[in-house]
């Protein structure tokens, strides 16, 4: 006989799937010609992390500043005032600019521009969506079937922890047990049929509980004789 063999297809979880960035897109003209202007590029997802797959490191964004050289003053005798304070940033985390302003003693007016607020961004925590209810604990009856999620996206830099559990659980009910019947117990035997000679006596017993949902009958007779002789 030829070689048999038997496959049984089985179920497993979804294999982790890292997050992709795509490619950098070209760096922006200059915003200024002079004093300091920003350039930016950014870069997009291109595959999302899952089921519990690594996230993609890295900014989204990136500024960098150019043309930080002085704007020209046109007059011979102007010389530039200090600088003002710098103003807040575009943004608090992820990369933004700030900038500051001077003006020239013929009120010619520049500004230089500054990178700032660098720091990553938090990412708050979420959850995949929730896997279908296992198999009951019971196959008749009362139980009870769980079923489960995995985080789609850990917190990360202070962001907040996902809410809620992992695991979930609920009743279960496939239907009732079956019930198998069962008798009472069996009463006294009766008086003879006859004062003397040979008769009969019986005695019986009743269903204490019937059968129900596919169980067994009881077994045997309700009743039973047995012969008497009283002389």
């Amino acid at each position: 006989c030829g070689r048999t063999e038997d496959v049984t297809p089985c179920a497993s979880a979804s294999c982790p799937v890292d997050c992709l960035w795509g490619e950098w897109t070209a760096w922006s003209s200059c915003s200024a010609e002079c004093s300091g202007g920003v350039m930016t590029h950014n870069r997009s997802v291109e595959v999302a992390a899952a089921h519990g797959g690594a996230q993609c490191a890295g900014p989204a964004l990136e500024v960098q500043v150019c043309n930080t050289q002085n704007c020209p003053i046109h007059e011979s005798n102007c010389s530039w005032m200090e600088w003002m304070e710098w103003g807040s940033c575009t943004v608090t985390c992820g990369g933004g600019i700030r900038y500051r302003d001077r003006t020239s003693e013929c009120n010619q007016f520049g500004s230089e521009t500054q990178v700032c607020g660098e720091a990553a961004c938090p990412t708050d925590c979420s959850w995949n969506q929730w896997g279908a209810w296992g198999s009951c604990s019971v196959s008749c009856g009362a139980g009870t079937q769980t079923h489960a999620r995995t985080v789609a996206q850990p917190a990360l830099n202070g962001g907040a922890e996902c809410v809620g559990q992992a695991t979930g659980n609920q009743t279960c009910f496939p239907g009732p047990c079956p019930d198998d019947c069962t008798w009472n117990a069996w009463s006294a035997w009766s008086a003879c049929t006859v004062t003397c000679g040979a008769g009969v006596q019986v005695h019986t017993r009743t269903v204490a509980t019937e059968a129900a949902n596919g169980g067994k009958e009881c077994p045997g007779p309700a009743s039973e004789a047995q012969a008497c002789d009283n002389g």
